[in-house]
């Protein structure tokens, strides 16, 4: 079964701050507005990965791994943002997640098919101007997934 992880990325501050010293300071008014923009942004998420030693957990941390050393920046384990970008104490993430877990039912989730009709491109793959989503996996909006964001 796949699993549920809270990410506290206060802690991952201190590594990603490390590695931005590194660079010229480029942040702007857009970091506020889009906080994802921004390497020090601070907060928890919920993911849910894949299962430990599971084919999914070592297909995506092989792709994971392969692009990030092909574009020189960090490896993440493999997941999917169940909720992101809460900026409250971690005692009201872990009680909001127990309600939550009480209240929704466990739904499937599908990748999007391999390709459109928009020039062969893949449609399975997004990618914005974003330190946290610079690129991404696109889920199907499926009746269960609506239902679970309701």
């Amino acid at each position: 079964k796949d699993r549920i992880t809270m990410v506290d990325n206060n802690d991952d501050v201190n590594k990603v701050n490390e590695e931005e010293e590194k660079q010229d300071d480029t942040s702007n008014v857009e970091d506020v507005v889009d906080p994802y923009k921004s390497s020090s942004f601070i907060g928890f998420s919920l993911w849910m990965c894949p299962s430990s030693g599971s084919i999914a957990d070592v297909i995506y941390t092989r792709l994971i791994e392969k692009m990030s050393n092909e574009y020189d920046t960090f490896c993440y384990v493999p997941h999917i943002t169940l909720v992101a970008g809460m900026l409250t104490s971690r005692e009201d993430v872990i009680d909001r997640t127990k309600i939550l877990a009480s209240k929704l039912k466990p739904y499937q989730y599908e990748l999007m098919d391999d390709k459109s009709d928009n020039g062969g491109s893949d449609d399975r793959i997004g990618y914005r101007d974003a330190y946290f989503q610079c690129i991404y996996a696109k889920l199907k909006c499926t009746q269960q997934v609506l239902e679970a964001n309701s």
